[in-house]
């Protein structure tokens, strides 16, 4: 009777992680961004059935309906499992309802961080997020980061990759802290933006070799020419082979964004 019972509520248990496994893949955006000459494609791996990772897409629109900029954010929250993707749920309202309203990536992320502040208090758990906002006819970018490792643009035709750094810390430590946020002008076709977790360049082989982000650029660099969804399933691809059947030690995820020819 008691192995029955034993049975029968981890039997509720892992119906409950399905469940919550389901709703979490639910956030993951269904549709990627279609704008003439711009190919955006994102993947995520949790290492177990619900994980902290985030990406998503939010279209701001000016006053008159158009969507004029396409906002990209790559996040991780602290550990792993339910108590991540609970807290993953919550900053990934609180930046929809905020970006979809007035203000800059700036703002919105000082109104995010003082909420999540309050609710996280002394529980010792963050979130680190990159946020990049996208002109979607000059091509104009801008972008904030939240303690967050910067994102990689590569540029096929000089064969070099720079960082989209700036300085901030990561959201739910301190609600008075004001984000700063940085641009660059006019992307050219060919460009290559990357932004990842540290669930990718943390991950080990074997022998103990950390995956690292050069390895991450010489897979973007051998396809480069290709499409952000064949670029991107590429990285996630040479990462497994890299790690030769290792199960993952934290989530694992990676967006690209590629500028072509209008």
């Amino acid at each position: 009777a008691r192995l029955h019972g034993e049975a029968l509520a981890k039997q509720r248990m892992d119906f409950d992680m399905e469940l919550a496994a389901s709703v979490q893949q639910g956030f993951i955006p269904r549709c990627k961004p279609d704008f003439p000459g711009l190919d955006v494609a994102g993947v995520n791996y949790c290492c177990d059935e619900t994980g902290g990772d985030y990406y998503d897409f939010i279209l701001r629109s000016d006053k008159d309906g158009a969507s004029t900029h396409l906002v990209v954010m790559v996040g991780d929250v602290s550990g792993h499992g339910i108590p991540a993707a609970l807290l993953m749920a919550s900053a990934r309202a609180f930046l929809r309802a905020r970006l979809l309203a007035p203000g800059s990536i700036s703002e919105a992320l000082g109104d995010v961080n003082r909420l999540l502040t309050d609710d996280l208090g002394m529980t010792g758990r963050f979130m680190t997020l990159f946020v990049l906002e996208m002109d979607v006819v000059t091509r104009d970018i801008r972008w904030a980061r939240a303690g967050h490792d910067p994102a990689l643009v590569y540029d096929p035709a000089a064969d070099a990759f720079a960082e989209l750094g700036g300085k901030g810390i990561p959201l739910g430590i301190d609600r008075d802290w004001t984000f700063a946020w940085d641009g660059m002008a006019a992307l050219p076709p060919g460009q290559v933006l990357v932004l990842g977790t540290d669930g990718i360049w943390e991950a080990r082989d074997p022998a103990g070799e950390m995956y690292g982000k050069t390895r991450l650029k010489n897979a973007v660099r051998a396809c480069s020419d290709r499409t952000a969804t064949a670029i991107a399933d590429a990285v996630m691809a040479d990462l497994a082979a890299f790690r030769q059947g290792v199960t993952r030690r934290d989530d694992e995820t990676v967006v690209v964004i590629k500028i072509e020819e209008t």
